[in-house]
């Protein structure tokens, strides 16, 4: 007797179907059921007739017809447009075949380590496999175990975390809390069932606070005159005093102006710019230091309400860091140049001038630094040397080159300052009219260079006559012509004369001009 089973075995293309035929010589319906369980992937034939393998791919082995009473191979049609199907005409085992490892696919399933497998040992550890949360393994070789399967940006508690529903996006710690649903959204332990915090839980979470939005209203609460429930026993306003509703031990009748308030009658504590008048003195308080201004915080104008200094129109007080008259800053220009003053930390060396600023153009000599550069101007031309005016020793401050330190030149300057005009730089010339290279001792020239119609020479005893000089020859014509102080020396025939005048010679002798002269006017 035979019986057809169906195994399936995975396989990195998909999954391959395929049956096999026990037969057994157990009569029709004594047949024992065997144990047909097979490995994981292959399909284990039973003991019995030897299996005919299921081609895997391709079309059908053909066979002969099967011998009567022998049992007929398994065919397996290739898929078409329609579903396949598998023929069983007669009783016939099949097995699967498992695929083999590879050098490089160690655990066969389809992925080697260089192709992202990241655990080679294991079939089921290769990318795209499906990854198992929670257990320490990365089964997809993403890097990482599953620990945030809902990717709320917490992790599971079973992953360590703090996520207490890792299925639910909206759960996890921080969540918004939506209170009476009995779901813990923000994963503190618990629903959130005592909104406003009374210490009671809310009729909705089957509490019994019959207004969980308002703290003063839960059992055992105080019963007020204001048309709730305070206390939570189904009644309004129930056993109330008729002279003081809010118990707070004033009536209406006794000034209290809000009998529903009981933080509210005289003398009970002011609460400045709130708008609600505690002391029933009939106003808010709003200008607590009384320099009747109302505070900024009661739409008032007054910068700091605590100090009755400082209010708009308050003298203001520079530099000190306080707004006294409340426009909005502190004064730091004093002279309103637009510098800030240096005791305000600015650059403004003198706030009280406006036109001293760092801005403003130095007028020197006068004692005042005009631009803040830390002194006045003394010395315009740089050359390290005060001016006379400052008091300094600069005579020309508009000269670098004149100055107590320069040398002096011959420029008709006094360089060096020292009251003198080219000193020692200067020379004597003597006048040398006739041109004759020999100048006059009495006509002398003081200059730095040789003037012209002058000369270094100082002996022509004669200036007007250029042939008079220490270098001409002399002549007998009664003039001393080489300026040795003596007339005519040389000449023949001449004779000492007595006399103080000049000689004539003649070949007799001597004459004079007859005054005693020794100047003769004619000769005979």
């Amino acid at each position: 007797m035979c019986r057809r089973r169906w195994m399936v075995a995975g396989s990195v293309t998909g999954l391959l179907c395929s049956m096999y035929i026990a037969c057994s010589d157990t009569p029709s319906g004594d047949e024992p059921t065997e144990n047909l369980s097979p490995s994981p992937g292959v399909a284990t034939p039973v003991p019995g007739p030897t299996t005919t393998p299921l081609p895997e791919t391709g079309t059908p082995e053909s066979t002969s017809p099967p011998e009567p009473g022998s049992p007929t191979p398994l065919s397996v049609q290739t898929p078409s447009p329609a579903p396949a199907s598998v023929q069983t005409p007669s009783p016939a085992p099949a097995s699967v075949q498992t695929p083999s490892p590879t050098p490089n696919d160690l655990d066969g399933d389809g992925f080697t380590a260089a192709a992202g497998d990241c655990d080679d040992a294991d079939d089921t550890i290769h990318p795209g496999a499906t990854e198992v949360p929670y257990d320490g393994v990365d089964q997809d070789c993403d890097g990482s175990d599953l620990t945030d399967v809902d990717q709320d940006q917490h992790d599971a508690l079973e992953a360590e975390g703090d996520d207490c529903d890792d299925a639910d996006d909206t759960i996890h710690p921080g969540a918004d809390e939506i209170p009476y649903d009995g779901v813990d959204q923000d994963c503190d332990g618990s629903d959130l069932t005592d909104v406003d915090g009374d210490g009671f839980v809310a009729t909705q979470a089957e509490g019994d606070d019959c207004d969980d939005a308002d703290a003063n209203t839960y059992p055992g609460a105080q019963e007020f005159a204001d048309e709730k429930d305070n206390d939570c026993d189904g009644d309004t306003d129930e056993d109330l005093s008729t002279t003081d509703d809010d118990h707070d031990g004033i009536p209406e009748s006794g000034g209290d102006c809000n009998d529903y308030a009981p933080d509210v009658y005289p003398g009970a504590d002011e609460v400045p710019y709130d708008g609600v008048d505690q002391d029933c003195d009939g106003s808010d308080l709003t200008d607590i230091d009384q320099d009747q201004h109302d505070a900024l915080e009661a739409e008032g104008d007054d910068c700091d309400d605590t100090d009755d200094t400082i209010h708009p129109g308050a003298d203001e007080v520079p530099y000190d860091g306080v707004d006294q008259d409340c426009d909005g800053f502190d004064l730091t220009d004093v002279d309103g140049d637009g510098f800030v003053a240096t005791q305000a930390g600015g650059d403004d060396c003198d706030d009280a001038s406006a036109l001293v600023n760092p801005g403003s153009s130095e007028i020197p000599y006068d004692g005042v630094d005009q631009d803040c550069s830390g002194s006045d101007l003394t010395d315009i031309d740089g050359d390290g040397w005060n001016a006379l005016p400052a008091g300094g020793d600069d005579c020309d401050d508009g000269d670098p080159a004149v100055n107590p330190a320069a040398t002096e030149s011959c420029n008709g300057l006094d360089d060096d300052c020292d009251g003198a005009v080219d000193e020692d730089v200067l020379s004597f010339f003597f006048a040398d009219l006739d041109g004759d290279g020999f100048g006059d001792p009495d006509q002398t020239v003081l200059a730095c260079t040789l003037p012209e119609d002058a000369t270094t020479d100082a002996t022509d005893c004669d200036d007007g006559d250029p042939a008079v000089n220490p270098a001409a020859t002399e002549s007998c014509d009664g003039i001393d012509n080489d300026c040795d102080a003596l007339v005519d020396e040389g000449c023949p025939d001449s004779l000492a004369c007595s006399g103080t005048g000049l000689i004539h010679v003649i070949s007799d002798g001597c004459m004079n001009d007859g005054g005693g002269s020794g100047v003769g006017d004619s000769l005979e």
